[in-house]
């Protein structure tokens, strides 16, 4: 009888290095299928994967979601979820089919080994191992196998930025046995190394316990990101749709037509990024969360370096900037601010005071004169000042403020500026643009182009 396809999931962000020996590693499966369910990868893992024979698939970051979406992308019944920079054992497609062939087994892990020697990294080993057997959850770094069914069951992995292993793993145990085998993957020690073996595991355990005791997994997420494998401290998102005809700028569409509203668009996008370039310094990461998710290499080649393009995910515009500061605090960022790109206005000394601003507050919001915000500010995940906000009207900024007041957090302002979304915006724009200077060329160009006269201050 053939033996059963495994579908091996590898989720991946910057992950060139240690991808080709991951992939080498599944030889051992026998029939298989690898995709790479990738969050916005700036390095070469694209050309990597494909290169070796995977389905390359770019998907919203976070760990969970890009699993999720290898999953749903997947065509075997068998799901094997591996970290890049996690490497199977001898053996082990034939120890997924033996154990899944038991209706009783919910899923399966493997032993745990670290690719380092040293007392510190073998009990590191050994507490993966027993954690998976007693409390029934697994790391993702053990190599998750499970019958498509029930993973279904389970409900996939969770939409949280932190512990969503821990979580599927416990509801899967629930649902039947979680096998450990006897085999071992060998996974990288490379973030235990680099902020020291015993202190990382301290800080996990901690971490794991606050989860346990039932603290949510977005707060968390601040305290994972305090690590010391060189992520940056701190991240400048910027929302963007890819600049097509028809798709953007719905409002000033209506007055100005779709090619000049898209001209307008472009260059409001392309002035944006570049003054808040400079701010960009060490320690401090550009992201662009483009929709619709095809269009990554387009916005980049659009807005230029240093920006790198990571999909947005789907649903409202809460949903969204939720989604984009999410996968920058798992990126490891400690600190996030979130920007569109249509405040002309906008330079890098908000950015500067912004971040400064969240040392001080749990929150930074940027007031827009049109009753919303242009730049949301933030130390960790508040999914709650996101929900059930009226986006589209004059009461955003209000229903945010009250929704922080509701969950106890301190929110700093900034100064009040103007978006640039109907025809009397622009006008507005035209009227503040000075009469001359480079930087602002193209401003007055577009504005010109529409039949409006830049004036002096």
């Amino acid at each position: 009888m053939p033996r059963e396809l495994i579908s091996v999931v590898i989720p991946t962000l910057d992950e060139e290095a240690a991808l080709p020996r991951t992939i080498a590693s599944c030889a051992a499966l026998g029939p298989h299928e690898i995709v790479v369910p990738d969050g916005g990868s700036g390095d070469g893992t694209r050309a990597v994967a494909e290169s070796l024979g995977a389905s390359f698939l770019p998907a919203p970051r976070g760990r969970g979601r890009q699993a999720n979406a290898g999953a749903a992308a997947a065509h075997g019944r068998l799901l094997l979820f591996l970290h890049a920079d996690t490497r199977l054992p001898a053996g082990a497609g034939g120890e997924i089919r033996r154990v899944l062939e038991d209706p009783a087994v919910s899923a399966g892990v493997f032993r745990l080994r670290l690719d380092a020697a040293g007392v510190a990294y073998r009990v590191a080993d050994a507490g993966a191992t027993l954690r998976s057997r007693w409390l029934r959850q697994a790391g993702g770094d053990q190599g998750l196998f499970v019958r498509r069914e029930r993973f279904a069951a389970a409900g996939g992995y969770p939409p949280v930025p932190l512990f969503e292993d821990i979580e599927l793993s416990a509801t899967l145990g629930r649902l039947g046995r979680l096998v450990v085998s006897r085999l071992a993957v060998t996974s990288s020690a490379r973030r235990y190394t680099a902020e020291g073996p015993w202190r990382r595991q301290a800080r996990n355990w901690a971490l794991r316990l606050r989860h346990a005791l039932g603290e949510d997994p977005a707060s968390l997420a601040r305290r994972y990101g305090s690590r010391g494998d060189g992520r940056p401290r701190e991240a400048v998102v910027l929302l963007a749709r890819a600049p097509r005809l028809g798709t953007v700028k719905s409002r000033l569409a209506a007055g100005l037509g779709p090619e000049r509203a898209l001209g307008v668009y472009r260059v409001l996008g392309e002035t944006v990024a570049h003054r808040l370039a400079p701010a960009l310094h060490a320690g401090r990461v550009g992201l662009v969360a483009v929709t619709p998710p095809d269009a990554l290499a387009e916005v980049e080649a659009w807005l230029g370096p240093p920006w790198r393009a990571v999909p947005q995910v789907e649903g409202d515009l809460g949903a969204r900037i939720a989604g984009a500061a999410d996968a920058a605090f798992v990126a490891g960022a400690h600190r996030v601010v979130l920007l569109g790109t249509d405040c002309a206005d906008v330079a890098p000394a908000d950015v500067e005071e912004a971040f400064a601003s969240l040392a001080r507050s749990d929150a930074v919001l940027g007031p827009a004169a049109d009753g919303g915000y242009w730049l949301l500010g933030l130390n960790a995940p508040e999914p709650s000042l996101l929900r059930g906000v009226p986006w589209g009207t004059g009461g955003v900024l209000e229903s945010t403020l009250r929704a922080a007041r509701a969950e106890g957090l301190d929110v700093a302002l900034l100064r009040t500026l103007s978006d640039v979304d109907r025809p009397e915006d622009l006008e507005s724009l035209a009227a503040r643009l000075p009469a001359g200077g480079a930087e602002d060329a193209n401003l007055r160009a577009v504005v010109r182009s529409v039949g409006l006269d830049p004036t002096t201050r």
